[in-house]
């Protein structure tokens, strides 16, 4: 197997779906962290405040 590790785990399926699987569980991650750790409630401002209201009236 020679070529760039790019190659390599294109031409290797049980790689690409390992990556794919880690890629996916990052991005989870990354979306679901903050809305554990915030501790304002959508009144504050915080990350599940509803959008501001001017944005309905863009057509």
């Amino acid at each position: 197997m020679s070529g760039t590790p790019h190659e390599i785990i294109e031409k290797n399926t049980g790689l690409l779906v390992i990556g794919i699987v880690i890629a996916i569980s990052f991005a989870t991650l990354v979306e679901i962290v903050p809305l554990i750790y915030d501790n304002k409630g959508p009144e504050e401002g915080g990350v599940n405040a509803p959008l501001p209201l001017w944005s309905h009236g863009l057509h």
